[in-house]
């Protein structure tokens, strides 16, 4: 077997010391990640993923089987040939499915925390109000201000309960059950945080008035 310097790169995982490796008096290149059976591999200590490890395995069954065919003297070399392509392509149409919906519940998920953190700044931002206004009646006793911030509280509020009714219905069928239902719980969560800052807000109209 013959290995061509151009067409050969290097991958360093968990290795503190860089030694130039060389082939036919050539430097391999380096590299920080190169793409396998449609996933990403990353270099650093970064490793590779159950989902890579699943698609490595898969592969190596399939193209262990195809090497007790290749041993088989009484099959002729164009049966095997065509045996061999037919169970290439197979293979890689199914790798391109699953790499498809692990990406489709990678980017779900992503989304999904991007709102988890938008109602949550969404609470912060009222938390905040809340102890600005509260500061402020404490000190000129300013009715009006109460007002404002309570509408705002309420804004706020029938804002985050849109986001998490959007979030079900877009979501439910697509991140995975436990994931979804933690980050759910996240956002229930929030909801009663702000719940509770209205009732405050309450509470605080009702000894100004």
């Amino acid at each position: 077997m013959r290995f061509a310097a151009s067409k050969c790169k290097v991958l360093l995982q968990d290795c503190c010391d860089h030694v130039d490796l060389m082939l036919d008096d050539v430097v391999i290149e380096v590299v920080d990640r190169f793409v396998y059976l449609g996933s990403c591999i990353r270099g650093g200590g970064g490793g590779v993923g159950n989902e890579i490890e699943a698609r490595i395995s898969k592969a190596r069954t399939v193209f262990a089987n195809l090497g007790h065919l290749w041993r088989q003297r009484c099959i002729s070399l164009k049966l095997k040939g065509r045996v061999y392509k037919t169970t290439i392509e197979r293979l890689i149409k199914a790798l391109e499915d699953e790499h498809c919906q692990y990406r489709h519940e990678s980017d779900a998920k992503h989304l999904l925390i991007s709102e988890i953190n938008a109602l949550r700044t969404h609470y912060d931002e009222l938390d905040d109000l809340a102890r600005q206004t509260q500061a402020k009646n404490n000190e000129v006793g300013d009715p009006t201000l109460l007002r404002i911030a309570l509408e705002q509280a309420r804004k706020a509020q029938s804002e985050s309960a849109f986001e998490l009714t959007k979030i079900k219905t877009e979501y439910v069928e697509v991140v995975p059950k436990k994931q979804y239902e933690n980050l759910l719980k996240l956002g229930k969560d929030q909801e009663n945080k702000m719940k509770e800052q209205e009732e405050r807000y309450a509470e605080l109209s009702d000894v100004l008035k």
